[in-house]
């Protein structure tokens, strides 16, 4: 993963412990981190004046957290080799100074560019749908009720990163989490988890405490780390101060679906590289804190690329798309997942002939549809583009405490016989554009397995009305 820290092979006397990743956890990974950064100054290596850091994805999650953490260290877990140890005597969790190991030099970041990664990893693997970019509506409570385990992914990973040889699986693992709801957050091995994910291995448990210059490139088709994180960030900052210094870039890239484009990528690293030579050698003029995002290509996948700026997020979408729909729709738990099973990133990726890419967006023959979905179409009467996180309101009944409901957003080319995922599950920030003759298919379903873990709780659900607000401009 792009942001890796080097790492040197235990001798053989030290190969009878059990040792394990901790998740880019501040007391541990960022740590690691922190420690190399400081080897390399006092080895006069690396200035402690022009310190940087960067990263995509896992790296992303180091970047980010290393720059709120900035001119600090988070006390427990890892034994540094320092001659002088600052969180002597702080409890686990407490924050102390970040200097070299001898304790002669203070250290902080002075400018970081975390990529396509997380601000909550909670969120990310596990969304309940309370978490908004905070336009439409706040952005709510992460963690309770617990969400909705991003399946295919955490099964990814985790058979992904199965030991080889000496390798030690961690107790508890993820049995208690791929066996499914209902989660209670009186059980123990849930309640530390989100505990844990939430504290020390996320940003988002970090307070800021100072300034530093951010610039964060994020994906608009990633279904992993979705556009959410990075606002969900800056509200946070210009929360702590009006005039914090952050810029954002959105494009097609990140995990997955992604197309990666070339020149999207382009105009993202000639952004990144003058923030960097700014804020690192004063070469040219002052960043502007502002917002850019490239419409994404899907249906038209070899139109020119177009950036859309705007001094804010808001300001990107000045427009609103509303439409009421009407039922009442039936959706189970218990009905198949047709769709669900075409659109998931990780288990189509193995047929595509790129594994990391499907050039922007998942399409399938239109033709297909889930017979359990709840589902209404939208005939476009003119082309809109939509910017923004969509608002889904929902009157409906459940027969069961525990009800799982996905929406999946599509635009229709019924002359091509084609339909494009434009977003999933309760949220997703950006995407675009819509051709006029297209139709918009909204669909509701209580199983979208094997992405989103399918319930362990029957469940009958009716929909009696939708309101689908899209922003647009």
């Amino acid at each position: 993963s792009p942001g890796a820290i080097p790492y040197v092979a235990p001798s053989k006397a030290c190969r009878a412990f059990k040792y394990w990743i901790h998740t880019d956890d501040q007391r541990w990974e960022i740590r690691d981190t922190q420690w190399l950064a400081g080897a390399l100054v006092s080895s006069g290596v690396a200035d402690p004046s022009k310190l940087a850091i960067t990263g995509g994805s896992y790296g992303g999650g180091q970047t980010i957290q290393n720059a709120l953490l900035r001119d600090r260290i988070r006390c427990g877990g890892a034994k540094q080799f320092t001659a002088v140890d600052a969180c002597a005597g702080k409890p686990d969790g407490a924050f102390a100074p970040w200097t070299t190991a001898d304790g002669s030099t203070p250290l902080r970041w002075v400018v970081a560019i975390p990529m396509y990664t997380w601000y909550d990893v909670i969120e990310a693997l596990s969304p309940n749908g309370r978490n908004s970019d905070g336009e439409a509506v706040p952005d709510g409570n992460h963690t309770d009720p617990v969400g909705v385990p991003i399946q295919s992914y955490l099964a990814g990973l985790y058979a992904a990163a199965q030991p080889l040889g000496n390798g030690y699986v961690a107790p508890p693992g993820t049995a208690r989490t791929l066996a499914g709801n209902p989660f209670p957050k009186s059980d123990p091995v849930i309640a530390n988890t989100i505990a844990q994910y939430e504290t020390f291995k996320s940003a988002r448990g970090i307070p800021p405490d100072g300034i530093i210059p951010i610039f964060w490139v994020q994906g608009e088709t990633d279904p992993l780390f979705t556009a959410f994180h990075p606002l969900q960030l800056a509200n946070r900052l210009r929360a702590f101060d009006p005039s914090y210094p952050i810029k954002l870039f959105f494009g097609d890239i990140g995990h997955d679906y992604a197309a990666e484009r070339v020149d999207e990528w382009d105009a993202a690293h000639l952004a990144m590289n003058s923030f960097l030579d700014h804020y690192l050698t004063g070469a040219g003029p002052a960043p502007s804190f502002d917002v850019t995002a490239a419409i994404t290509r899907c249906l038209n996948h070899d139109a020119p690329m177009e950036l859309v700026e705007a001094p804010t997020w808001s300001a990107l979408h000045p427009l609103l798309f509303e439409r009421a729909l009407r039922g009442p729709k039936v959706t189970t738990s218990s009905g198949p997942s047709v769709v669900g099973v075409l659109a998931d990133p990780v288990s189509q990726a193995t047929i595509t002939q790129n594994p990391l890419s499907y050039r922007g967006c998942r399409k399938i023959d239109a033709r297909i549809v889930d017979p359990n979905a709840a589902r209404w179409r939208i005939p476009i009467a003119s082309p809109v583009t939509m910017i923004g996180a969509p608002v889904i309101d929902l009157n409906y009944s459940s027969t069961a405490p525990d009800t799982e409901l996905a929406v999946r957003l599509w635009d229709v080319d019924f002359s091509s016989g084609t339909r494009a995922l434009v977003t999933r599950g309760v949220y997703r920030s950006l995407d675009g554009p819509g051709t006029a003759g297209h139709t918009i298919t909204l669909e509701v379903t209580a199983n979208d397995a094997p992405y989103y873990q399918p319930s362990n709780v029957p469940a009958v659900v009716v929909v009696r009305t939708v309101r689908l607000t899209l922003p647009c401009r």
